[in-house]
């Protein structure tokens, strides 16, 4: 049986959140605010991208099967999450995350992020394989080569006026609170990781989702994904890198499915 705690938090509305509570949890200098919905099944701990908070997630929550109890960590500075890091790495992030895991009280959990949220949950799929029931990297880079190389730079290929928009939105509050120094030294945090290590070694169920940008699909190798059993590669047709709000229901789908599917094969570890 899994546990997560439901003391100490707020019921709120959360932006396009509704049915969450909001927590906060001290870390070493910081503060970080998280955001949980109860439910009978399992846990999934869900991460979001660089300068934006919870409502990264919004469209793909709606898709989730209600039965998943989810706990979404607003990284340090963002969201309700402050002040914004300092000298902050991957590494450091996947800490602040687990210390809000273990708030909530949860044992065992999937995790998933996006972008560099995708890259904080392999770091934790890493540290703690015994509690990670499965990790969901969307878009998160094992090495920052591979957005060069595999995709020729192209991020935002795919994306509609009202998506830059929608973007822009979500970002503000971390461009208007944030100084020039700050979001320069947060941008180049991803740079400083590799997962492939981690990635070769983890037995932990990896799902690795990708937008192809509507062009050829790269190989694993290009990836620097392992060719290995527990890892999958979900590729969503003509989409790129800001999958949680191009392709919401894609992404909740193929969430739903993998739970699915790791608790049929390990029912033991739910």
């Amino acid at each position: 049986m899994l546990l997560f705690g439901l003391a100490g938090g707020n019921m709120v509305c959360a932006g396009a959140l509704p049915g969450f509570s909001r927590n906060r949890v001290a870390v070493e200098g910081a503060e970080l605010s998280y955001l949980k919905r109860p439910g009978p099944g399992p846990v999934l701990v869900l991460i979001p991208g660089s300068f934006v908070g919870a409502e990264d997630f919004t469209g793909v929550v709606d898709g989730l099967s209600a039965d998943l109890s989810i706990l979404i960590v607003e990284l340090r500075g963002h969201g309700e999450s402050w002040p914004p890091p300092s000298h902050g790495t991957i590494e450091r992030f996947a800490g602040d995350v687990l210390a809000a895991v273990d708030h909530a009280g949860v044992r065992r959990f999937y995790v998933g992020g996006h972008s560099i949220g995708g890259m904080i949950a392999v770091e934790i799929a890493g540290r703690r394989p015994v509690s990670v029931l499965g990790a969901i990297p969307i878009e998160g880079w094992t090495h920052h080569l591979v957005a060069k190389e595999a995709f020729g730079g192209q991020n935002d290929s795919t994306l509609s006026a009202t998506h830059r928009e929608r973007i822009a939105k979500l970002r503000e509050p971390v461009m208007t609170r944030w100084t020039q120094e700050q979001r320069t030294e947060f941008a180049a945090i991803w740079r400083q990781w590799s997962g492939l290590e981690i990635l070769r070694r983890t037995p932990v169920p990896v799902l690795e989702i990708w937008g192809d940008r509507g062009r050829s699909r790269p190989s694993m190798e290009q990836m620097q994904i392992p060719d290995r059993p527990n890892i999958e590669l979900y590729w969503v047709a003509g989409a790129s890198h800001y999958l949680p709000l191009e392709r919401p229901d894609e992404v909740a789908g193929a969430i739903n499915r993998f739970v699915e599917r790791v608790g049929r094969i390990s029912p033991g570890r739910q």
